[in-house]
């Protein structure tokens, strides 16, 4: 009988500590480390195609690509003045050759493009 209690206590602790080794292991495979990566560094982005000009070097830091789009869509025609778009607050500062740098911000996501 001591042995059977022995394997079945055996048994029920292994069981027992894979389940807790396996909790472990999904709580930190969940832990949203891309998305918090990717807030912090900055990704380059293709140009952005604007009727009769074109926004370059654009970095986007916490936003996808694509949402950079409608945003530096936005410029078009302000004549270097601040806007927003899609919840950014975008400011405008002088280029070179008579291009605009322009900083979107919106929380902790930034995109940055240069506009002419």
């Amino acid at each position: 009988m001591t042995a059977k209690r022995a394997i079945t206590a055996f048994a029920a602790s292994a069981t027992l500590g894979l389940g807790a080794c396996g909790g472990d292991e999904a709580s930190s495979t969940a832990a949203p480390e891309a998305p918090a990566t990717t807030k912090r560094e900055a990704k380059s982005c293709p140009d952005v195609p604007v009727p009769g000009h074109l926004a370059k070097d654009v970095l986007a830091r916490g936003l996808t690509c694509d949402a950079t789009v409608p945003i530096a869509n936005m410029a078009e025609g302000l004549g270097r003045a601040a806007y927003t778009s899609d919840g950014f607050s975008c400011k405008p500062q002088d280029a070179a050759d008579g291009k605009t740098n322009y900083t979107c911000t919106k929380g902790s996501a930034t995109l940055t493009f240069l506009y002419g």
